[in-house]
């Protein structure tokens, strides 16, 4: 017997509810201690010691159990899906031909031309003397210049029109000059019309934006519109409302310019004081300062033999420290707008894979992820990576949907400069690319066009040029970082010849398990984000898992396959390093867990509590406008649209008339009252990670970070000398003597005119003391407990009070200033 649809739908209703009480009870069980994120503090020092080689959870929580529930629940909510008549499939690839655009030969021969230009400059093979000793500011011109060129000569140029002949006889044409006038004036308007028509594309992608940002309705009788929900792809003609016709883009698009703002004062406030130390940040911060004083920089040479970065990065950082002081802000602000960046880059993409209330469920996720936070607010180029790998794919994907030559290029420029930056988005994003298309080409109904993919690969290879021509031209490996990460020869030799139940075979599985383990259970096990919680705060932990089931139920369309491949692609590629779960090579992947998150609070929600839907034929029969099941799932859309559409009673010669009626001002507020209860519950989720991490995490931080130093805070001490007056001896006098050439560095990144020396008590003896010239005013900053070096200086100089830090630090980590002025100094 057939159950009804209404029936049918209630079960999938208990189901997914079902599969999220399954999920809640994995996450918790996933936890090896605590809910640590709910309640951690640094006050119990044992807990919280950064010790080398000293796990700080005591035993491998056990897996087992949370695992069966995980799976319990996936189980349930992919049944669940199966019964909802709710849920269609995702956007898929379109089936239209690609775009009719024809190469712009000339334009993409000369970028490709001023990329090889630059590449000669950096790299200086075949010894082209033109372009030796250009200035950084000239090399970055011809990187724009290249790129830009590059893009629009594979985008193409769309065939243009002919004007209309006024003897062609079409339109009812007089043979009058006075009418062959206007004929030909009519034709040549039109040209320009289509002339601003391509420009306007370039600038706004796609002419009809807002269709895919509106709730589009079907006329009664009229073709069936392109969804904006999760089911529907682009196919057919779209009969638009009148009033979305009209809508500003920039109305549609407020609730993602308010999400990327917040995104953006999250990330630039008090960004010189919340972490008020150097995270490995310093090889930059040299970088950056050397394009004051070097005028002919090299942009693409690395930084350093293991820093095998292009100093691209840097260079930007430069006019960020103009903008700003010279100071930890200035040096993160680039991090920051990368960062908020990515923010839009994600919404686009989960734009094009699923739909708009996806899409910024997963923009206000990324916005405030913690991690993704942290490193959009430390001064390095690990942030660079998901920004541009994540607009590639969402370039790729809207190509995808719209089959524009456009598209494809772009997105190739996109992927060509993944390889810019750091190392794991030069591996990580063209892999990805790669195994999501290579499987697609397998597994989806309909497959993009060889030609246009094509187009993304030739864009990728010439913009990535100038990175490999300058390695090559060195002679220096091609991935230097990873390959002093990974392990070497022997280790894998020895694990192909081992017996798949051996040790070494256990310990690799070990390292596999332990990088995927690492978003919902394990932290990570260096110093740069640290704290005692995984990725994924517990709070969304259920979504995440919920929104994997999601995925796995849809992997044969492109939105479904997408965030698994990322995110196995990523924790595979770690399992080979050494150090597997350090987060600077997790940073790529932080946008695909923010996708899940928001797939699962979205269909989850989406099937739980939205009102039954009547079925198809009911709405036939009854003579109402068309529309999917689904626009009743996304009655999100309604209230962050400011209106819901107009009755066909109040349209006037195709304009919308201001009265909206009872009807419409009660369909809004139903279609708000449905949706508060998902708003409300975002922003809670979203209050809750900004909470976390600007409180408990930043506090145990800065803990753990000072407690991993084996010397004293040396950076804490520069920081406070570096308003003394050009011409000021700094010492620093420990135990364990500072680095002094790292001491120095560092004081020329935040002013100039000081010197640094770091010398231990021994050293510093009655003979060194009494030669120090009294003409010059000194800083000496030595521990709290050395008194004979104190009573040393006592004898030769007028010391003023001592001086502490402002900053929570340790007694046994921090320096006690002794400041000597020169005109208090004592005669010899």
């Amino acid at each position: 017997m057939r159950l009804p649809a209404v029936r049918l739908i209630m079960i999938a209703r208990w189901l997914a509810l079902a599969a999220t009480a399954l999920m809640i009870l994995s996450a918790v069980r996933f936890r090896s201690g605590p809910l640590t994120e709910l309640n951690q503090t640094p006050d119990s020092a044992s807990a919280y010691d950064f010790a080398p080689g000293r796990p700080r959870y005591p035993l491998p929580a056990p897996t087992g159990a949370a695992v069966r529930w995980m799976i319990g629940g996936g189980v349930l909510l992919i049944a669940a899906l199966a019964l909802s008549r709710r849920v269609a499939a995702p956007p898929a690839v379109s089936d239209r031909p690609l775009s009719s655009a024809r190469t712009r030969w000339l334009l993409l021969v000369i970028g490709t031309s001023a990329l090889l230009l630059l590449a000669e400059s950096n790299g200086d093979w075949i010894g082209f003397k033109p372009v030796r000793g250009l200035s950084s500011d000239r090399q970055f011109a011809l990187l724009v210049i290249g790129i830009t060129l590059v893009a629009v000569g594979l985008a193409g140029q769309a065939p243009i029109p002919r004007p209309l002949s006024p003897q062609s006889g079409e339109r009812g044409e007089s043979d009058s000059p006075l009418h062959q006038r206007s004929a030909v004036g009519r034709g040549l308007r039109d040209g320009a019309k289509e002339r601003v028509q391509q420009v306007a594309r370039w600038i706004y992608p796609y002419p009809h934006f807002s269709l895919w940002l509106r709730p589009l309705r079907r006329e009664k009788g009229g073709p069936r519109p392109l969804s904006n929900s999760v089911g529907e792809g682009i196919g057919g003609e779209a009969v638009l409302d009148s009033r979305a016709q009209q809508a500003a883009p920039l109305q549609t698009l407020i609730p993602l310019l308010l999400i990327t703002l917040i995104a953006l004062g999250l990330r630039v406030w008090n960004l010189n004081e919340s972490i008020h130390a150097f995270v490995d940040e310093l090889n930059f911060a040299t970088a950056a300062r050397e394009f004051e004083w070097i005028d002919e920089n090299k942009l693409l040479q690395p930084l350093t033999a293991i820093v095998a970065f292009p100093r691209l990065y840097p260079y930007g950082q430069h006019f960020a420290l103009d903008l700003a002081r010279h100071d930890l802000a200035g040096l993160r602000l680039l991090s920051a707008l990368f960062g908020a960046l990515t923010v839009p880059a994600l919404y686009l993409l989960a734009r094009m894979l699923f739909d708009r209330p996806t899409a910024l469920i997963a923009a206000a996720l990324l916005a405030t992820f913690p991690a993704h936070l942290h490193y959009s607010r430390l001064g390095m180029n690990n942030i660079a990576d998901p920004f541009f790998g994540t607009l590639a794919l969402a370039l790729l994907a809207w190509a995808m949907r719209t089959q524009r030559r456009a598209g494809y290029a772009l997105a190739g420029v996109s992927f060509g400069l993944t390889q810019y930056f750091y190392e794991a988005g030069r591996i990580v994003f063209p892999v990805l690319a790669v195994g999501w298309i290579v499987i697609g080409l397998v597994i989806w109904r309909r497959r993009p066009p060889l030609r246009g993919l094509l187009i993304t690969l030739l864009a990728a290879l010439i913009v990535a040029l100038p990175v490999y021509y300058t390695l090559l031209s060195a002679e220096q490996p091609l991935a230097a970082r990873s390959n002093a990460m990974i392990y070497p020869a022997d280790h894998w030799r020895e694990l192909v010849n081992a017996d798949p139940g051996s040790a070494a075979w256990e310990d690799h599985l070990r390292h596999i398990k332990e990088t995927f383990l690492i978003y919902v259970q394990r932290h990570e096990a260096s110093f740069y984000y640290a704290g005692e919680t995984p990725f994924v705060l517990i709070t969304l932990v259920p979504a995440l898992l919920l929104g994997g089931a999601v995925a796995l139920w849809r992997i044969r369309t492109p939105g479904g396959l997408l965030p698994l491949l990322w995110i196995t692609a990523t924790s595979l590629g770690n399992s080979f390093m050494v150090a597997h779960q350090d987060s600077p090579r997790y940073v790529t992947v932080f946008p695909a867990l923010a996708l899940l998150c928001a797939l699962g609070l979205r269909t989850v929600w989406g099937i739980s509590f939205q009102p039954t839907a009547v079925s198809d034929q009911q709405k036939t029969k009854s003579g109402t406008a068309w529309k999917t099941p689904e626009d009743d799932l996304i009655a999100l859309d309604l209230p962050l649209s400011p209106l819901p559409p107009f009755p066909a009673a109040q349209r006037k010669g195709g304009r919308v008339g201001l009265c909206r009626g009872a009807a419409g001002r009660a369909q809004f507020l139903a279609s708000l009252l449905k949706t508060l209860p998902l708003i409300a519950l975002v922003i809670a989720l979203c209050a809750g990670q900004t909470w976390y991490y600007f409180g408990p995490h930043l506090d145990l931080f800065n803990y753990q970070y000072r407690r991993a130093k084996l010397d004293r805070d040396l950076e804490d001490a520069l920081f406070r000398a570096q308003e003394f007056s050009p011409g000021t001896q700094i010492y620093l006098i420990s135990q364990v003597v500072c680095n002094q050439m790292y001491a120095n560095d560092l004081i020329d990144f935040l002013t100039t005119g000081l010197d640094v020396t770091t010398l231990s008590p021994q050293q510093l003896s009655i003979d060194y003391v009494w030669g120090l010239p009294r003409t010059v005013n000194y800083a000496f900053f030595i521990e709290p407990e050395d008194q004979d070096t104190l009573d040393l200086l006592t004898l030769h100089f007028h010391l003023d009070p001592p001086a502490y830090t402002t900053y929570d630090i340790a007694p046994d980590k921090q320096f006690v200033l002794y400041y000597a002025p020169a005109e208090l100094a004592n005669s010899p």
